[in-house]
């Protein structure tokens, strides 16, 4: 049989069939040439890359940041040790390993003793630091100034009274380290030009063996104490390790005393006062890594004889030194 195709009857009688075949091949002619070409655009994708040097350098700065920046203690009796501890956290955000730290406390600019005005003492004086609530606590520093001699007291054999000549004092605290008792200590001191000096930054200082408390006097006669030699530093100030004087606590401190002889201190944190004193030591002495932090604990005590009220603040400044 043969059969012959009627073009007219495809084209001109049914247009409508026509298109919709037209459009239904054009639909799928058009879907396999996209997936064709995004097959093709996956496998064989032209690229190219290329990297940029990054180079650094960070200056070299020692900074540390010590938290919290203020601390405070409620009411507490004279005579005694406040059981609550602060902790200190230091952090090194410099750019340098800090191997040493040593802390300076502030201090008022006059005698504030045999007054009644609490605003005359500064706050710093009373606290003890140390890097572990389980170890001694120590004073950073303490300030004390000359007062009129007792007549109970017997002065060294060729000690004058008289500015830049020798002068008498004492330290008041309720103890020297956190391991000894509360007793309300007072150690008597005399400083004395010694010779040919011309002030007492070269000259010695008198340090008591025993401390007067409210139950022992103390030592009252100084002919038989062995001073401290002083070595002037600057020609305002003359230091010394405390070896001849003082009792055992009072041994684990370093002394210095002013070139007019009118003022004492004693410190154990403060090595910014003395480098060479080897009595003195840095609070922190190890290798705190740049972005690494270590802490510290304060305490306090409290002497006799302060007026009742609020202190006026110190400041405890943490020196940090790097390399």
């Amino acid at each position: 049989m043969n059969y012959k195709w009627n073009w007219e009857k495809c084209l001109y009688r049914k247009p409508e069939k026509y298109i919709i075949m037209t459009r239904a091949y054009t639909v799928i002619i058009c879907f396999l040439a996209v997936s064709v070409l995004l097959l093709m655009g996956l496998g064989w994708a032209d690229t190219d890359s290329e990297g940029v040097q990054v180079n650094v350098t960070v200056s070299t700065q020692t900074r540390i940041d010590l938290n919290p920046n203020s601390i405070g203690w409620g009411p507490t009796e004279p005579g005694t040790t406040n059981n609550t501890h602060f902790s200190l956290e230091l952090e090194n955000i410099g750019t340098r390993n800090i191997t040493t730290v040593y802390v300076d406390a502030s201090n008022t600019a006059s005698n504030p003793f045999a007054t009644s005005d609490p605003s005359r003492y500064n706050a710093t004086e009373f606290v003890l630091l140390n890097s572990s609530t389980a170890a001694t606590f120590y004073y950073a520093d303490i300030m004390t100034w000359n007062e009129s001699k007792p007549g109970y007291i017997t002065a060294p054999a060729d000690w004058v009274e008289g500015p830049s000549s020798g002068y008498f004092g004492k330290f008041r605290t309720v103890s020297l380290g956190s391991g000894t008792a509360d007793t309300g200590q007072q150690y008597y001191w005399f400083t004395n030009k010694s010779g040919a000096g011309t002030n007492c930054s070269n000259g010695s200082v008198y340090l008591a063996t025993t401390p007067r408390t409210e139950t022992q006097d103390g030592t009252t006669d100084f002919t038989t104490v062995t001073p401290e030699t002083l070595t002037a530093s600057g020609g305002t100030w003359g230091y010394s390790n405390i070896d001849a004087g003082g009792d055992a606590a009072l041994k684990l401190y370093a002394v210095g005393v002013s070139a007019d002889c009118s003022q004492v201190v004693i410190f154990r944190y403060n090595k910014g006062l003395c480098a060479s004193c080897t009595d003195a030591n840095y609070i922190y002495n190890s290798n705190l890594m740049p972005g690494a932090k270590t802490g510290f604990w304060a305490a306090l005590k409290v002497p006799q004889g302060v007026p009742d009220g609020a202190l006026s603040s110190g400041y405890l400044t943490f020196t940090a030194e790097g390399v």
